[in-house]
């Protein structure tokens, strides 16, 4: 997604993809270096965009940067953005619409 930022990803790409209800927080932020409370503005953006698709407050997971490396190695889709603010990264586990 050259050129786009990510809370414009976000609304782009969530609605499309049902986030898994059978664990507590389906998506997840990498927590700041030494700063696990810090949430950057992007991070906050993407939060918005995040409540907004799920239509009600869905708490991004916090997860160390070397920890969220490991976890990144096994994801099914990499959606690369032209957001050039760091901390903007985030991974989220797809569900299954029951409906």
């Amino acid at each position: 997604m050259d050129g786009v930022a990510l809370p414009e990803a976000i609304r782009a790409v969530l609605p499309g993809l049902i986030l898994d209800t059978f664990v507590d927080r389906p998506a997840a932020r990498m927590e700041v270096d030494g700063k696990p409370n810090d949430i950057p503005v992007v991070q906050r953006e993407v939060q918005v965009e995040l409540d907004r698709v799920v239509g009600r407050p869905q708490m991004l997971a916090a997860i160390p940067r070397q920890v969220f490396y490991e976890r990144d190695k096994k994801a099914y889709c990499v959606v690369i953005t032209g957001e050039s603010r760091g901390w903007g990264c985030f991974i989220f586990r797809k569900g299954v619409d029951l409906a």
